[in-house]
């Protein structure tokens, strides 16, 4: 019936190096948005990312070996893509990070 969309295994992303999480909030206008959000699902430290609405246009949640690898992320963001503003965020401590759904 289309209900599941697939299944997967919960990791834990420091266990395998991945020591920094991030959100990225990025603003930029509705065409330069949409290729944009196209090509960064595709970016392997990208785990979501949501078209919103009020300040910024979209959220993305990211995960980071460190924050080399952050600075390239986000430099190849504005390098690449239209962007014409972002804000990053990182996560200090995640106290709950569960994208199961449990009926």
């Amino acid at each position: 019936a289309g209900v599941i969309n697939g299944y997967s295994v919960n990791l834990d992303s420091k266990k395998l190096g991945y020591e920094l999480s991030a959100i990225v909030e990025l603003v930029a206008p509705k065409l330069i948005l949409m290729k944009a959000m196209s090509e960064i699902v595709e970016l392997p430290n990208v785990y979501a990312v949501y078209h919103t609405t009020g300040d910024v246009d979209a959220i993305i949640i990211a995960k980071f070996k460190g924050v080399d690898e952050l600075q390239k992320f986000l430099s190849g963001l504005y390098n690449k893509l239209e962007i014409q503003r972002s804000e990053t965020r990182i996560i200090l401590n995640t106290v709950k990070e569960d994208f199961r759904v449990i009926i």
